[in-house]
């Protein structure tokens, strides 16, 4: 999964008022501040109060 296909996901959840987290991988690399290997999925946990909203 391209570093662009994650920001398109988190700029469409934070556009949203989603409260999310981004765990695995891509969490690390968010920590390191740059992507430290490839990556095939996004790790996200989304409040489950956002879930209606976001599924229309």
């Amino acid at each position: 999964m391209p570093a662009s296909e994650v920001l398109a996901v988190v700029q469409w959840l934070t556009a949203r008022g989603a409260t999310y987290q981004v765990y695995g991988g891509w969490a690390v690399d968010a920590l390191v501040g740059r992507q430290t290997r490839a990556h095939g999925d996004l790790d996200v946990f989304v409040d489950a109060t956002a879930m209606p909203d976001l599924l229309t």
